[in-house]
């Protein structure tokens, strides 16, 4: 990786360094990315804020003027002239670098910023802040288990609430369903009465009640949503399926 050959080349004078996310990062303290470089096509990816004050401008503009020579820059192999071993801790790993000069804001000879309490020369005081972290992740993803736990209860809760709910308002529905036939049937035996001896139209809907009620089933599949029905075999099979609810 061409870093280094980056920060020399355009006598950048601000922080250079390699984040694996993101690129070659040319920022401040407050700032890290004022200007990222794609590690992959050596192109620039990102220019934060504008316009620009010297030197940032002026970075970009000798960047701009030959994109060809950046990318080579980037691509080329960083040469140092000394390697001072230097560790840090990553995961569970205790990693060790070499730099030209310890300390921030130096960076390691793979482009990482040695940031205070987590770069040293002295391995075993790595190992305790690697230590002193961890046990900090622990307590603190701790809390956040036991928010979620708290979290879990609640849904659950409301979850066992709304079952509850639909208990009731299903049972209602039942019974509602249970009453439907005798209100269908009586209302088709007040419209024989009314209507006297003659073909009576009769909704698919209704003939449904009616033959369900009887265990027959539906009428023909493929027929009118009215049919007309004589009105004494129809007043037979009211009766029929007034008896059937009764039983």
């Amino acid at each position: 990786m061409g870093w280094k050959s980056v920060k020399e080349y355009y006598r950048i004078t601000h922080d250079v360094a390699v984040y694996p996310e993101k690129g070659i990062c040319i920022g401040s303290p407050y700032i890290h990315d004022i200007i990222v470089i794609s590690m992959a096509t050596g192109a620039i990816v990102r220019r934060w804020g504008g316009p620009h004050r010297d030197p940032i401008s002026r970075y970009l503009a000798e960047m701009d003027a030959d994109p060809a020579k950046l990318a080579e820059l980037v691509a080329q192999q960083d040469t140092f002239e000394r390697s001072i071993p230097v560790y840090t801790y990553e995961g569970a790993d205790i990693v060790e670098c070499f730099c030209e000069e310890l300390g921030w804001p130096n960076v390691t000879h793979d482009g990482r910023m040695m940031y205070e309490n987590t770069f040293s020369a002295d391995r075993d005081q790595v190992v305790k802040w690697a230590l002193r972290n961890a046990r900090a992740s622990v307590e603190a993803w701790g809390d956040q288990l036991q928010d979620a736990k708290r979290r879990f209860d609640e849904v659950v809760g409301h979850q066992e609430e709304a079952r509850h709910r639909l208990a009731v308002f299903g049972a209602m529905d039942a019974e509602i369903a249970k009453r439907r036939p005798a209100r269908v049937i009586k209302a088709l035996g007040q419209r024989i009465s009314n209507l006297g001896d003659m073909h009576i139209p009769v909704s698919r809907r209704t003939m449904k009640v009616l033959l369900d009620t009887l265990g027959l089933g539906d009428w023909d599949p493929g027929c009118d949503d009215v049919r007309e029905v004589d009105a004494l075999a129809l007043d037979i099979l009211r009766e029929l399926a007034e008896r059937a609810i009764k039983a």
